[in-house]
């Protein structure tokens, strides 16, 4: 009885950690496409967005982020703060609030079906990523 309470645990378990962040999700993203909260104020391909498992970091610039990423059903939810530069960093550039917020805002997602663009959309913004070369498999 023991062995089939242990495997239906870990069944469970792999099932909560794939609806965690699906697989399509996981990888390195460039932001190429920004529209609300300023768009003019972030230039695509200035930010990256690497995701893996629960957790997601990133930059933005040379300023650096951090957090735990769900996703399940196109629904999305990011919680990521500013990373304090290490001594001696000289990173005059910092991670603007808006774009934090938006990232932090977002409530659904959609990928491309090669899995080779992420829109992040929440009420204001709507982020659009690609991974680094266009290649759909990249990770």
């Amino acid at each position: 009885m023991r062995p089939f309470l242990l495997l239906v645990t870990l069944a469970a378990m792999v099932q909560s950690a794939r609806a965690a962040t699906p697989g399509p999700l996981s990888g390195t993203w460039q932001l190429t496409n920004v529209q609300g909260f300023g768009s003019g104020r972030v230039s695509p391909g200035t930010a990256y967005l690497v995701v893996s498992g629960g957790a997601v970091q990133g930059r933005f610039g040379c300023g650096t982020f951090a957090g735990s990423a769900q996703a399940a059903e196109n629904r999305v939810r990011l919680d990521v703060r500013p990373l304090t530069p290490a001594p001696g960093d000289r990173c005059p550039f910092a991670i603007p609030e808006a774009f934090l917020g938006a990232l932090n805002a977002s409530e659904q997602y959609v990928m491309s079906e090669g899995a080779g663009q992420l829109v992040l959309f929440s009420k204001a913004a709507r982020l659009t990523f690609e991974r680094p070369g266009g290649s759909g498999d990249g990770r």
